[in-house]
């Protein structure tokens, strides 16, 4: 089987294997204590918040985390989390099983007080924790600037692939060096994680429709009629799946080396394309 995404090889801090009994946590424990405690409005669980974050990362934007957290491309919080499913690649229905809310509300406690995973978290708990990130984030990964251009690039009509692929690529490159790299190392990780579908159940595909919604979004202020945003959700699950899928095509190098003015160049030469094919149609 193919090793494990570069920089996730590290073995994990937690030593607990996914079948293990899980070790409950009482709210008396130290990074509970002077918290308050509020219920969720949706679910009703209890929420207990921590008098402080020491190490805060959930709904943070991406140049928030690079200020706390310089030199890291990931995320702490994320990157433990791919280290650990590393190691558990094989669980049947990863981030496709939905872990307990109570528990993964105690995990993303548990990286904000700056601990590592608890031993005998369940690997579900984990995977879930990690998709709640993305699903906090202020502005989805792949911006919210660059989605009706990810949108067109999946819209073409491609049997084979090839050319969706050739337009991901172009479009991937207007992303902020941020937003790159970090992309860069999640789909490296969920490549390898389709890899191993056989044993998973969680092909490129699947891990598409779990990924799909919260890493490209549109803007609340974007007007998309009700058929033509669901036609989009379907191409963002195309986009996703191809960044995982054909992860070396989309992102051919680890790292940008570009100039802002480039960048600002590119993305303006993108707009005016946009602009002419909405004429056209």
């Amino acid at each position: 089987s193919p090793p494990p995404p570069s920089d996730l090889s590290a073995s994990d801090p937690s030593g607990g294997g996914g079948g293990a009994p899980r070790r409950r946590r009482s709210a008396s424990f130290d990074g509970f204590r002077g918290a308050s405690v509020s219920k969720d409005a949706a679910s009703g669980i209890p929420m207990y918040v921590p008098a402080s974050r020491t190490h805060p990362q959930f709904g943070l934007s991406l140049m928030e985390l690079r200020a706390l957290y310089p030199g890291h491309r990931v995320p702490p919080a994320v990157k433990s989390c791919m280290q650990y499913l590393s190691d558990r690649v094989d669980v049947e229905g990863i981030f496709r099983v939905p872990g307990r809310q109570t528990d993964i509300f105690e995990l993303k406690l548990a990286f904000e007080q700056g601990e590592e995973i608890p031993e005998g978290t369940g690997p579900f708990t984990v995977a879930g924790a990690m998709s709640q990130f993305f699903r906090e984030l202020p502005e989805p990964l792949l911006t919210h600037e660059l989605y009706l251009s990810f949108i067109q690039a999946a819209a073409v009509s491609d049997d084979s692939g090839d050319a969706i692929v050739r337009g991901l690529a172009q479009v991937v490159e207007l992303l902020p060096q941020p937003n790159y790299e970090f992309a860069y190392d999640l789909m490296e990780f969920l490549a390898f994680v389709a890899a191993h579908g056989e044993q998973n159940r969680m092909s490129a595909k699947n891990l598409s429709l779990v990924f799909g919604a919260s890493l490209l979004d549109p803007p609340l202020s974007a007007a998309i009629d009700v058929k033509m945003h669901a036609f989009n959700i379907k191409l963002q699950s195309v986009v996703v799946e191809l960044m995982i899928s054909r992860m070396a095509e989309v992102f051919p190098h680890r790292t940008l080396n570009r100039s802002a003015s480039e960048v600002q160049k590119r993305r303006r030469m993108m707009m005016l394309s946009l602009d002419a094919e909405d004429e056209a149609g």
